[in-house]
Formats: C-alpha cells, sequence, structure tokens
C-alpha cells in the first residue's frame, strides 16, 4: 500500500493542523489561567481597598469627631461669654485694660447676678464684681487707685492685699459695685 502524493499532503496538513490546534489550545488555556490569577488578584486588591477605606474612614471619624468636640467648646465658651450681661463685658474689657497699664495680672473676674438698688431715691441696677490680681505691691497700689479714680458709677467695697515678706508674689482681693441707672 503504497501513498499518493495527495494522501502525503493530507496527512501532513493534518498534522500541522492539530500542532496549531494544540498550540492554540496551549494558549488558550495560559490566557484562561492568567486571567483567573488576575481575577483572583483583583478581588483581593479590592477586598484590601475596602479594609483601608474602613480603616481611613475610621481615623477620619476620630478626627473629625475631636474638630467638632473643639467646635463644640468654642460654641460654648462664646455662648457663656455672650449670655454675660453687656455691663460686664465692658467692665471686663476696661479692667483687662487697667491691669495691662498699670502692670499687674488679672487672676479672676466673677459677677454676681445683677440686683436692683436704690441710691437716694433712684432706681439702679448694681452689678457686684470679684477681682483677684497679682504684681508688684507698687502696681496692685496703682490699679487699686486707678481703679478708684476711674470708677465713676461705682466703687471699692473692699480690698484684701496680701504681700509676703519672704519669697512670693503680692496679691489682692477686691470686691467692688458698678451701677447703672434703671430710669426711663
Amino acid at each position: 500500500m503504497r501513498m499518493t502524493r495527495s494522501k502525503w499532503s493530507v496527512i501532513v496538513l493534518g498534522g500541522v493542523l492539530a500542532i496549531i490546534a494544540a498550540a492554540l489550545g496551549t494558549i488558550l488555556s495560559g490566557q484562561m489561567r492568567d486571567r483567573s490569577q488576575a481575577e483572583g488578584e483583583l478581588t483581593v486588591a479590592e477586598e484590601s481597598l475596602t479594609e483601608l477605606e474602613g480603616a481611613v474612614a475610621l481615623s477620619q471619624q476620630s478626627d473629625l469627631g475631636q474638630r467638632v468636640a473643639a467646635v463644640l467648646a468654642e460654641r460654648d465658651s462664646a455662648r457663656a461669654y455672650l449670655a454675660q450681661p453687656t455691663d460686664t463685658i465692658m467692665v471686663n474689657e476696661a479692667l483687662f485694660n487697667l491691669a495691662r497699664q498699670t502692670g499687674v495680672t488679672l487672676d479672676g473676674i466673677s459677677a454676681s447676678p445683677t440686683i436692683e438698688e436704690t441710691l437716694g431715691e433712684v432706681e439702679c441696677s448694681a452689678l457686684p464684681l470679684s477681682i483677684a490680681v497679682q504684681g508688684t505691691l507698687a502696681n496692685i497700689l496703682d490699679f487699686l487707685t486707678h481703679l478708684n479714680a476711674d470708677l465713676t458709677n461705682g466703687g471699692i467695697e473692699t480690698a484684701d492685699v496680701t504681700a509676703p515678706r519672704a519669697q512670693g508674689i503680692p496679691t489682692a482681693s477686691i470686691e467692688l459695685v458698678i451701677y447703672q441707672y434703671e430710669g426711663e
């Protein structure tokens, strides 16, 4: 049985086609494996991104919580300041200016509620204040002198000056009242 040329051509062509089909199958199999691996890596990357976004969100939430707390504290401070009677605000500014001029440090100012009083036959409101200052003895006495002279609508009720003999900073506790006319 002898094969003719045309049969050999068909067998060779079939062999070549089988080799090409095998090569294409191998290439396709490799591509599918690479695609499967890429999909797996993408899934892992998406999960990592989700976890990272969650961590970043928690960090940002904590930071925003701190910012909100700071803003709320500033708001409460502003509300407390604005809730004071306008007289108290003006008096505080005048006291701080006088302290700066005389070289003393204001350690505290507290206002008691305004009360209604009659001076002679005039109805007015009285604003009691307590002030604590510190500085040199000369500066404290200068502060008291200027305060008494400048306070035309009130006066110092008591002043307790403490000047330590040894080391220490002289201090003063001052009680004063500021009057405001409440007429029509």
